[in-house]
């Protein structure tokens, strides 16, 4: 689906959002990574913690499942909540 790499968070910030919003909501949720991976339609609990983590170069259509597992929208995970 995606291919894990180095994240360039000064040109890309959204790997940053993606990771923190992704954390954050799943917690919100009071939901394990494992949760999340079986909503996500049987994706490997590993690749949640990578995303989570910033070494995933995810996909619409990885984004797409993980806006479903979480119950929000694309733009929320991909919104800048630190400011």
């Amino acid at each position: 689906m995606a291919r894990r790499r180095e994240t360039d968070t000064a040109r890309f910030p959204e790997y940053e959002w993606l990771a923190a919003n992704a954390l954050r909501l799943r917690m919100d949720a009071g939901l394990s990574q494992a949760e999340v991976a079986s909503r996500m339609g049987g994706i490997d609990q590993s690749y949640v913690s990578a995303v989570e983590r910033m070494q995933i170069n995810a996909t619409l259509e990885v984004l797409s499942r993980l806006s479903f597992a979480l119950n929000c929208s694309i733009s929320e995970l991909l919104t800048n909540n630190t400011v």
